[in-house]
């Protein structure tokens, strides 16, 4: 059975309060990422494996996606890697912007624990 995106369900308030709840645990980063409906989801982060901090990202992406394609919707994919994986060396500027996002909100945390 394939992986799909389901419009109906990733409203950006669901999206929202899903980040809230993520964002107090260091163990693992959350992402958004953008997909095609009805296709296949390429494993972990969707049709581009581009990896999104805030909704506010993913949205404009998607946004200019659905421009530059206006025969093809996109969805929002949300997801965790485990820390470990999630801060490998990957050459994206993308990747790049949502490890330091990461870093910081762990950091951050780091900080208020002690």
């Amino acid at each position: 059975m394939s992986n799909q995106i389901n419009p109906e369900y990733r409203s950006k308030e669901r999206i929202q309060a899903w980040i809230k709840t993520m964002s107090d645990d260091i163990s693992y980063c959350s992402y958004i990422a953008i997909g095609m409906v009805n296709s296949e989801i390429s494993y972990p982060l969707g049709n581009w494996n581009i990896p999104f901090y805030s909704f506010e990202d993913a949205y404009q992406f998607k946004k200019a996606a659905q421009l530059k394609y206006p025969d093809i919707n996109f969805g929002f994919i949300t997801g965790v890697l485990h820390t470990d994986k999630a801060m490998e060396v990957v050459s994206c500027v993308f990747w790049d912007k949502w490890q330091k996002k990461h870093n910081e909100r762990i950091s951050l945390l780091n900080n208020n624990a002690g």
